[in-house]
């Protein structure tokens, strides 16, 4: 059934179009999702830490010098509480 939806699709013009719109309309939505989720804006500003955040505070703290912070785990912790 899918693939009959698919070659239909191809043969007409308009409904390629209205397709295309279709998949780029959703593909953009989920893309502005990910960035509320991941920018802390609108509903999910309270969540968990991703890695990318633990290797980010880890970062920050060796260019500033601060080689003891990284390796105390209390200290990344609050580091991280903070963020």
């Amino acid at each position: 059934m899918f693939a009959e939806t698919l070659e239909a699709v191809q043969s007409s013009p308009s409904k390629r179009t209205i397709y295309v719109r279709l998949v780029l309309a959703a593909l953009a939505f989920m893309v502005l999702l990910k960035i509320l989720r991941f920018g802390r804006w609108g509903a999910w500003q309270v969540r968990e830490l991703s890695d990318f955040d633990a290797f980010y505070i880890t970062a920050q703290q060796v260019w500033r010098g601060q080689l003891d912070l990284v390796y105390r785990f209390e200290t990344l912790i609050k580091l991280q509480a903070e963020a």
